[in-house]
C-alpha cells in the first residue's frame, strides 16, 4: 500500500516529469468507448475513513448514452458489472466504497451473499459461494482491481474522466484521468519510458502499476492457472548507463515496487517491455514534498539505446526453459545455456556469467563487441521439485560503467511416487460383496497393508476407512518398496456393508498420493435361537415307534442343547412333559455353543411318546427362547395265564 502524503507541487516534481529520451511530441487525450481505471484500492476494515478510490465518468456525447460499469480483480476477472445510463453531456461521480464495502449500487443493493463473494474475490479471499480464489491479496482487508466503463450500442467514442484516491485521516489526496482505451481492452504499447526515484531522503513506496488486460479463471489455490505475462525491465542511471535487466512475471494488474526491483542507482529511468500491450502508471510519493500519478511514455519497440547493454537467456537443454519449465526424470542430467549478448554499442570487457546456486559456468571467451554473442554452459543433476536457477550477467565497458542482466530457468524433477493398499476384514480379502458373514455387533478386526509402490518417499502418511477414525499405524513414512501393516477395530452393523479403506501421503513435492481399497462384510441380525434334541439311548427317536424296550428296563435319555442365535443366552432349562427332571451342566450358552443334559427313567409298557422342552433368555434379558423335540419308545412285555384244576381241593393232574 502507497505511504499517505498530502498533494504538493514543487521544483522537484517538475524534475520528475521529464524523462531523459528523445523528445516525443503530446497529443491531447480523447474520449473513447472505453475508458480504464487501471488500479483502485478500498479499505474494507474501516467504515467511511481509510483508503479509498472514486472516480468520474463523463458524456462528451450530445445525445443519451448508455454503458456498462464493470469490476475486475487483479486476475482480471469480472465480479461486478453496473448498468448506467448517462444523458447527454452528464457526469457521474461513482463512489467505488459504496459498491464494494456497502454492496449499494445506482440500480440495487447487492444481497449479503453477493456481497462476501464481491468481497473475498477482491482481498484475495476464497469465495464463501465455491470456495474459489478470484485474485491475489495485496494487504490485509484491502479491495484491490481495476474498473472499465464501456458504451454499449454502437459504441459511440463518448467518454472521458477522472479519478480520486483519497484518505482523508492520513491527509493523503492522489488524483489522474482516466485511461482512454480503444474499443475494448486494447492497449496499443508493448514497450514503455518511465522515470523513477529509489532515494530514501526523497521517496518511500514508488511503485508502478502494469495493467495488461490479461484474464484468468478462478482458482483452487492463490496461484491463479495460466501464464503470466512477461516484463523486461531495463535499468538506465541519470548518464544513460544501462545498468541492468529485471525479469517479472505479472498477473493482469499488478504493483512492483520500485524498492523490490533491487535496482542500484537512486535515480533514472526505465525501459519497460511487455508481451502484451498494457497501461503503466507511476506512483511517486514523496517523504517531504508531494505525491503524483505520472503515464509512462511509448517508445519505439524497435529503438536501440545508445550506451552499454547486456542481455541473458537460459534456457535448459535447448529449450525455453521460463515457467512453468522444462520436465525431467529425477536423476538425468541437466545442462544449462546462457545466451549473452551486447546489445549495445560499446565493446564489454571483462564478461561474467554466474548461476545462483553456485553451478560452474564456462564461457568461450571474456569479452563481446557490440551486437556479439556467446553461449556459456553448465551441468547439473535433475533434482526434485520444481527448481529455478537464474544466470546472471556482468559486463564493464570502456568508461567503467558496469552493465547487468539476469534470467531464470525452471525445471521440474518428477518423482513416480505411489501407494498401494490392501485392506482385509477379519484376516478376509474381501474386494467383492458380500464378503464374510459376520453377527451384527461382533467386533471387527480391520487390516491395512501399506506399500510405497513408487520411486519417492512418501511422508505424513494417514490411513483410515471411510467409516471409522484412522488406523494405527507404526510409522508415518515409507521409502520406496517398504510396506507396514496398520490396525483398527469396529463393531459390526447389520445387513450388507461397504467400506473403502484410503491411504494419503506426501511425496517430496508436497504433492498429494493416495490409496484406495474397498472391503464387503455381512451383517446377520442381531438375533436369539435355541435348539434341543432328545435321544433315547442313543437313538434318535423323533419318529415312532423309536427304540423297543424291555419293560421296567433303565432308559437313558440325552438332551443336545445348541445355541443357534447370534447372541449370548443364559438361564437355559431343560423339562420333559412326561416328569423327567434333566441334569444340565450349565445355565449359559455363547452363539454356537452346545451342551448336554441327562435323565433317566424305568420303561414303560407298550408305545411312549416324551417331549422335552428348552428355553432361554438372551442376554438383553428382553427376549425369551424355546424349543420342543419328541423322542418315542415301544416298552414290549411277556403276557401268559397259568390254571390249576383240583378236584374238592386236591390235585388231579395224573390219573386215576
Amino acid at each position: 500500500m502507497k505511504s499517505m502524503k498530502s498533494w504538493r507541487w514543487g521544483p522537484l516534481m517538475l524534475a520528475i516529469a521529464f524523462l531523459a529520451i528523445a523528445p516525443i511530441a503530446a497529443a491531447a487525450i480523447t474520449p473513447e468507448s472505453d475508458v480504464l481505471l487501471p488500479w483502485f484500492e478500498i479499505d474494507l476494515e474501516h467504515q467511511e475513513i481509510g483508503l479509498e478510490t472514486s472516480f468520474s465518468v463523463v458524456n462528451a456525447s450530445p445525445s443519451s448514452v448508455q454503458t456498462r460499469v464493470t469490476v475486475y480483480t487483479n486476475w482480471g476477472i469480472p465480479v461486478l458489472e453496473v448498468p448506467l445510463a448517462f444523458e447527454r453531456t452528464e457526469a457521474k461521480t461513482i463512489d467505488l466504497r459504496a459498491w464494494i464495502q456497502k454492496g449499494v449500487l445506482p440500480h440495487r443493493t447487492l444481497t449479503p451473499t453477493e456481497l462476501a463473494h464481491l468481497q473475498a474475490a477482491l482481498t484475495g479471499k476464497p469465495s464463501p459461494v465455491d470456495q474459489l480464489y478470484y485474485g491475489s491479496a495485496f494487504q490485509e482487508g484491502l479491495a484491490v482491481g481495476y474498473v472499465v466503463a464501456q458504451t454499449l450500442g454502437d459504441r459511440p467514442d463518448s467518454l472521458w474522466g477522472d479519478t480520486y484516491s483519497v484518505d482523508a485521516a492520513a491527509n493523503y489526496f492522489e488524483a489522474e484521468t482516466l485511461t482512454a482505451l480503444t474499443h475494448g481492452l486494447k492497449g496499443d504499447c508493448k514497450r514503455h519510458g518511465i522515470r523513477f526515484v529509489n532515494e530514501d531522503r526523497l521517496y518511500e513506496g514508488a511503485e508502478l502499476i502494469i495493467w495488461s488486460g490479461r484474464r484468468f479463471q478462478p482458482s483452487a489455490t492463490p496461484t491463479p492457472a495460466g501464464a503470466k505475462m512477461k516484463v523486461t525491465i531495463g535499468v538506465y542511471d541519470q548518464t544513460g548507463h544501462h545498468v541492468q535487466d529485471c525479469h517479472r512475471e505479472l498477473i493482469a494488474v499488478e504493483p512492483l515496487q520500485v524498492c523490490h526491483l533491487d535496482i542500484t542507482p537512486p535515480i533514472g529511468w526505465l525501459d519497460v517491455k511487455t508481451e502484451d500491450p498494457t497501461v503503466i502508471i507511476a506512483h511517486l510519493h514523496s517523504t517531504t514534498q508531494a505525491s503524483a500519478e505520472l503515464h509512462s511514455y511509448c517508445l519505439n519497440e524497435n529503438l536501440t539505446l545508445a550506451g552499454p547493454s547486456i542481455t541473458i537467456e537460459k534456457t535448459i537443454n535447448g529449450n525455453d526453459a521460463d515457467r512453468p519449465g522444462v520436465t525431467f526424470t529425477v536423476g538425468d542430467e541437466v545442462e544449462f545455456e546462457y545466451h549473452v549478448t551486447n546489445n549495445g554499442t560499446v565493446g564489454l570487457s571483462p564478461v561474467t556469467v554466474t548461476d545462483d546456486t553456485g553451478l560452474d559456468v564456462t564461457c568461450p571467451k571474456r569479452s563481446l563487441d557490440p551486437g556479439e554473442s556467446m553461449v556459456c554452459t553448465a551441468h547439473t543433476i535433475a533434482e526434485g521439485c520444481l527448481r529455478i536457477n537464474v544466470g546472471t550477467a556482468n559486463g564493464t565497458a570502456p568508461d567503467g560503467a558496469h552493465v547487468g542482466a539476469t534470467d531464470a530457468a525452471y525445471y521440474e524433477g518428477l518423482y513416480a511416487p505411489a501407494l498401494t493398499l490392501e485392506m482385509l476384514v477379519n484376516d478376509n480379502e474381501a474386494n467383492q460383496p458380500p464378503g464374510p458373514y459376520v453377527n451384527a455387533g461382533d467386533p471387527l478386526h480391520w487390516t491395512f497393508v501399506v506399500t510405497n509402490s513408487g520411486n519417492a518417499r512418501v511422508e505424513s502418511i494417514i490411513v483410515s476407512k471411510k467409516k471409522g477414525e484412522p488406523a494405527s499405524c507404526p510409522k508415518t513414512a515409507l521409502d520406496p518398496g517398504e510396506s507396514m501393516t496398520c490396525t483398527a477395530e469396529s463393531l459390526a452393523a447389520q445387513g450388507q456393508q461397504h467400506e473403502v479403506g484410503s491411504a494419503s501421503g506426501s511425496d517430496p513435492c508436497g504433492g498429494a498420493v493416495v490409496a484406495t481399497d474397498p472391503a464387503y462384510y455381512f451383517g446377520r441380525p442381531n438375533a436369539p435361537d435355541i435348539e434341543i434334541k432328545k435321544f433315547a439311548g442313543e437313538s434318535d427317536a423323533d419318529t415312532p415307534p423309536g427304540p423297543t424296550v424291555a419293560v421296567g428296563t433303565t432308559i437313558q435319555w440325552r438332551f443336545i442343547v445348541t445355541n443357534t442365535g447370534n447372541v449370548p443366552l443364559q438361564g437355559i432349562v431343560v423339562v420333559d412333559d412326561q416328569g423327567i427332571t434333566p441334569t444340565c451342566p450349565k445355565t449359559t450358552l455363547e452363539p454356537g455353543e452346545s451342551m448336554t443334559c441327562t435323565a433317566s427313567s424305568p420303561a414303560l409298557p407298550c408305545q411312549r411318546s416324551n417331549t422335552a422342552t428348552v428355553t432361554g433368555t438372551a442376554s438383553d434379558r428382553e427376549r425369551t427362547v424355546t424349543a420342543h423335540d419328541s423322542a418315542h419308545y415301544f416298552g414290549e412285555g411277556h403276557p401268559a395265564l397259568a390254571l390249576e384244576l383240583k378236584l374238592n381241593g386236591d390235585p388231579a393232574d395224573e390219573p386215576p
